[in-house]
């Protein structure tokens, strides 16, 4: 039997790697194709590496329309060893399984001038033989197997860093509703500090989004997102949000308005509770939806906040979303009058409601 190895992080997987999949099997004509997932990645940071169960789900939703003729595994292998696995290792105990088999390993061309530092490599040329795919038009060796692969852009890294499509639609899908790689995404929004408070409304709403029986994956998403704005120059913010129809939209606001537009137009994330949620985390509006006035709160209340009132508030999230959100509002609406903002009438009526209990 003919099996094909390919091993790699798949933080995630994108069409690439299929195509290269379906390029190798069938110029091989290859029996049986393992897929192994790295615990850790090898010459690389593993910050960003997310979770070997979710890079497995990934991997599953890429391969339902993949167009091979032979058996497919993904190997949990790797995953289940407790030190350092090298591919060599890796051969090996795939060889303890299937002994009388023939193995190729499958390689993007940008690994081959990196080869000398693989463990054993000498040894491992003997132990299987290298299929190589191309990176760039121009890729020919001597020494391994090339593939005529058509030659994708894509990059796992850009897809990590700006949420750039993997050219498979249920992962871009995953991704966006898990809301995968979100704090490398906001390196390239928010300064460190707000990216920390992003992270603390994050958790903080995950953890009563289950309490108040909503939706842990949004409220965690609606988390990480909703200041996504507040770095970008003001003019900006403002030539984003010209066409909509917005209330209290001033300096201190615009940006969970523009947010909504970074979100849904650039980052391709749809949900309208996500966004509902985004876009009145700081004027709030009458008759929010559940989700919304926990970003609200948990906004108000995050871990890096420090105010008079705080902790009051953190203890009425606890038992009552309604309640905290009332109170959160009321406090919010007292420090506008404090810094003399001027409220719009829609603030107002708003505040009214609230102090009926009608929220």
């Amino acid at each position: 039997m003919k099996i094909l190895v390919y091993g790699g992080a798949f933080n995630p997987i994108h069409k690439g790697h299929i195509n290269i999949i379906e390029c190798a099997c069938e110029y091989l004509e290859i029996d049986k194709l393992i897929i192994v997932p790295n615990k850790l990645v090898h010459f690389k940071s593993n910050d960003n590496v997310v979770s070997f169960d979710r890079r497995v789900d990934m991997i599953n939703l890429a391969l339902k329309d993949i167009n091979i003729n032979c058996d497919i595994e993904i190997s949990d292998l790797e995953d289940k060893q407790e030190d350092t696995t090298y591919t060599i290792d890796l051969i090996k105990l795939l060889k303890d399984i299937y002994v009388n088999d023939k193995f190729y390993f499958l390689i993007g061309s940008d690994h081959v001038s990196k080869l000398n530092q693989w463990k054993d490599i000498d040894l491992l040329k003997k132990e299987v033989e290298f299929v190589v795919a191309k990176r760039e038009e121009n890729f020919v060796s001597d020494e391994f197997i090339v593939i005529n692969n058509e030659v994708v852009t894509l990059s796992s890294t850009d897809i990590r860093d700006n949420y750039e499509s993997t050219a498979i639609e249920e992962v871009d899908i995953y991704i966006r509703y898990y809301g995968l790689y979100l704090n490398d995404l906001l390196k390239s929004y928010l300064k460190e500090k707000r990216i920390i408070h992003s992270n603390n409304v994050a958790t903080l709403a995950r953890k009563y989004a289950l309490k108040y029986h909503l939706d842990e994956n949004k409220a965690y998403v609606a988390g990480m997102l909703h200041d996504i704005a507040k770095d970008i120059p003001l003019d900006k913010q403002y030539e984003l949000v010209k066409n909509d129809k917005v209330f209290e939209c001033h300096d201190a606001t615009v940006h969970a308005f523009s947010a909504v537009h970074i979100v849904k137009d650039v980052l391709n994330i749809k949900d309208e509770d996500i966004l509902e949620a985004i876009k009145w985390h700081t004027t709030a509006y009458f008759k929010m939806a559940p989700l919304s006035k926990l970003i609200y709160c948990c906004d108000m209340v995050s871990a890096d906040r420090d105010y008079q009132g705080v902790e009051e508030l953190r203890k009425l999230l606890e038992v009552d979303l309604n309640e905290c959100f009332k109170q959160c509002f009321l406090a919010s609406y007292d420090f506008l009058l404090a810094k003399n903002i001027v409220i719009s009438k829609e603030l107002v009526e708003l505040k009214e409601n609230v102090e009926r209990n009608d929220v």
